[in-house]
This record gives C-alpha cells, sequence and structure tokens, in this order.
C-alpha cells in the first residue's frame, strides 16, 4: 500500500518549529516555544492549542521572513483558508516538538540543513567541494531545485559574502522555496527578497539582471539538473557556470 502524501505544510510544520527553536536558543528571537513547559503560552492560551502557537508564531516571524513564515508565500496560493499552521493536525505538532533535543537546537548548520533538505525531498547530495568560494564582488544566482543549499555550502568559506547581499535562489516549487527560506533563517538573511519563484529562467536571464550575475550555481543534469552548462552559457553571458 502507497504511504499517504503529507500536505505541504504539514511537512513543512517538523523544520519550520526546529528553525524557531534554533533563532529562540541562540537568543535571535524571544523564548517561547522553547520555555520551559511553555508556561507563558499556557497561561494565555485559552482554548488555542498547540497548531495555534505555531500559527502565531509563523505569524511573527513572516514580519522578518516572509519565507518560510507566511504560508501563503511559500505556497503560493491561501493556505487552507488562511489558517496556515493552525489547520496543521495536533499530533502533527506534538510529534514535531518532540525532535527538539539538545543536538536539534546546537546541532551544527551544514547537517541541520542537509537534514531539513532530505525531510522535504529537496536533492541535497552534490560535490560541495566544487563549488566556488563567493567573493564580496560576486552575484550568484542558485538555479531552481536546492533551494539555497548552494550559495549556503559556498557561503561557509567566506567571510566577505552574506547570503541576502550576494544571492539571488532560484525555486520551481513549494519544497524548494520553504527550505530556502530556512536558509534565509539560519544565515539570519531578513526580508527574504533574494528568493524568487522562477522555474523557467525568465526573470533570472531578463535584460536587466542577466549580465549582473558573475556566478550561477546548480546541479549535473545527471544529478537532477534542469539546465545544461552550454545552455546556461547563452543566458548568463558574464557568469562562470559551477554545476555539482
Amino acid at each position: 500500500m502507497t504511504a499517504a502524501v503529507q500536505p505541504p505544510l504539514d511537512r513543512l510544520s517538523l523544520p519550520f518549529i526546529q528553525a524557531i527553536a534554533r533563532m529562540e536558543h541562540s537568543g535571535a528571537r524571544p523564548v517561547r516555544l522553547t520555555e520551559p513547559g511553555r508556561a507563558t503560552w499556557r497561561q494565555f492560551k485559552g482554548n488555542l492549542d498547540l497548531p495555534d502557537l505555531i500559527a502565531l508564531l509563523a505569524e511573527d516571524l513572516a514580519v522578518t521572513y516572509p519565507i518560510p513564515g507566511d504560508p501563503s508565500v511559500v505556497l503560493g496560493r491561501a493556505a487552507d483558508g488562511h489558517r496556515g499552521f493552525a489547520a496543521v493536525p495536533s499530533t502533527t505538532i506534538f510529534d514535531a516538538l518532540q525532535t527538539l533535543t539538545s543536538e536539534t537546537l546546537t546541532g551544527d548548520r551544514r547537517t541541520t540543513l542537509l537534514g531539513w533538505a532530505r525531510h522535504l525531498d529537496v536533492p541535497a547530495r552534490f560535490a560541495g567541494a566544487d563549488l566556488r568560494k563567493i567573493k564580496a564582488t560576486d552575484r550568484v544566482v542558485e538555479l531552481p531545485g536546492t533551494g539555497g543549499l548552494l550559495c549556503a555550502r559556498a557561503l561557509e568559506t567566506s567571510d566577505e559574502a552574506f547570503l541576502h547581499t550576494n544571492c539571488v535562489v532560484l525555486t520551481k516549487d513549494w519544497s524548494d522555496r520553504a527550505l530556502a527560506g530556512l536558509v534565509a533563517v539560519e544565515h539570519r538573511a531578513p526580508n527574504t527578497d533574494f528568493i524568487w519563484q522562477d522555474p523557467e529562467l525568465a526573470r533570472a536571464t531578463a535584460r536587466d539582471h542577466r549580465e549582473t550575475f558573475t556566478l550561477v550555481f546548480g546541479l549535473q543534469p545527471e544529478k537532477g539538473g534542469t539546465f545544461a552548462e552550454k545552455d546556461l552559457q547563452g543566458r548568463f553571458p558574464n557568469a562562470a557556470i559551477v554545476l555539482v
């Protein structure tokens, strides 16, 4: 029997909850989800349940990180009658909360992002060592399908470039768009206006953008990439093409 496919927000709830918890643990957000016993929530929740707490935290996060905070932006449509995470089953939220171990809260960024990618079925196997270091003067475009993983890996070796100033992450569906938002959260890259829904590269190859990119990151076709190097060279005339 084929296993039931989880609705997008049900699947996203686990990495989203972990991302919020990691921010709280690092001091980047007020402690709400990871507060011992969630005492503040218990005091004020009334008839609300755990999914409502996650929905409220998402609404708060969306002010600075529309992706992944605003489910309608992530999904590209209204999310469950605008209820968002409040429509996710309580059991799904409860199970996700059980993953908030010390290892989850303090684990290194690379391992965390790769785990989230696998959970969202975004390709996470690539030769990261083949990526070029991103310099302060570079403008990088990451092709659809990898949700910011390639830029995140390349930035590990750079102390002069940043995700939200040097990179544009293209996406093709809700899962790689959600992952790109989670990458943004981990990198503290606000506004997420560098995440473009652009599966056919129409926006990235428009006249006012295509000549500004110096690096193109993507997967090789045999590893799931959509575009061949020769095709990309014509689309991005001033960029080095790096397919891994």
